[in-house]
């Protein structure tokens, strides 16, 4: 379908002849397409019930009578640093603490690279490859009892693996 031609008319023209006054409602049959043009939407939160919500938790965000949402994202707090001194070629796991909010995973001095998965046995088939002089890290979790081990192997022995968590 081709876009209709641009019109001289203002937005307000353009929301009359859309707008049915017999009927009191817009034309179904009408498009209209309005732009370069700012909206405003009053909105009352207390009586209009304006909320934003998660739909699985039903946590709810504040919406201010000014239109702003207050957010404290919880700033990870606690952190848990762990070490592994690898002698070994084979699998090894890190179980990041219950809570844990973000982690970095790194071996020291980055000599070697590093593999890592989240199931065992997974490090010679279903990896992700950290190449040497990188990092691994994820935020933004809420890590309670699922996938709270990860698992890795090196590529080098006679290293170390650091890992920092966050709750």
């Amino acid at each position: 379908m081709a876009l209709p031609p641009v019109s001289k008319l203002d937005h307000q023209q353009i929301l009359q002849s859309a707008f049915d006054e017999g009927e009191r409602r817009l034309r179904t049959d009408s498009l209209a397409t309005i732009s370069d043009m700012d909206i405003a939407v009053d909105l009352d939160p207390a009586e209009d019930g304006v909320f934003i919500a998660d739909k699985d938790s039903g946590n709810k965000l504040k919406v201010e009578s000014d239109g702003s949402i207050n957010v404290n994202a919880g700033a990870s707090k606690t952190p848990t640093i762990q070490t592994f001194n690898i002698t070994s070629l084979s699998e090894q796991n890190i179980v990041l603490p219950v809570n844990t909010k973000k982690f970095l995973l790194k071996v020291r001095d980055y000599p070697c690279s590093m593999r890592v998965a989240f199931e065992p046995g997974d490090t010679s088939v279903d990896y992700l490859t950290v190449p040497r002089g990188c990092s691994y890290s994820e935020e933004n979790l809420n890590l309670t009892t699922l996938y709270r081990t990860i698992y890795f192997t090196t590529s080098k022995i006679n290293v170390i693996v650091e890992c920092v968590s966050w709750e």
